[in-house]
């Protein structure tokens, strides 16, 4: 019993650790949605004709190398400057739901200003 009890401990663990890592941004490469505004090349918004709250529309590196796609509300998610050169997308927690955590540089939130929530100051814990 404590050997399966330590084993899905360790395996609860890993998976949190997984979830929260970083994972580099790519580059949005699909034609335009009707509607919505790109903040090339990392980031578009829609609202999908009205039918939703403001979405952030992304492209990133999974953990088996694909590319995937996400959208996440506006407003669950978060910008933190840093002077890392590889823009990243982390899952986190906002409000109690899922969110996102976008680490970028100067330079590439200046692209994407219009897209993105005010950053905010990269802390001393951040990666």
């Amino acid at each position: 019993m404590r050997h399966a009890l330590a084993l899905v401990t360790f395996a609860m663990s890993c998976t949190i650790i997984a979830a929260a890592e970083d994972r580099p941004l790519q580059a949005i490469d699909r034609p335009p949605i009707s509607g919505e505004k790109r903040c090339l090349p990392y980031f578009a918004t829609t609202t999908f004709g009205g039918a939703a709250a403001e979405q952030i529309i992304f492209a990133y590196q999974g953990q088996d190398g694909n590319i995937k796609r996400d959208t996440i509300p506006k407003s669950r998610a978060l910008v933190q400057l840093t002077e890392k050169q590889t823009p990243t997308y982390e899952t986190i927690p906002v409000d109690g739901q899922s969110g996102a955590l976008f680490r970028l540089s100067q330079a590439e939130y200046e692209k994407a200003r219009e897209c993105l929530p005010e950053p905010k100051p990269e802390s001393k814990s951040a990666r």
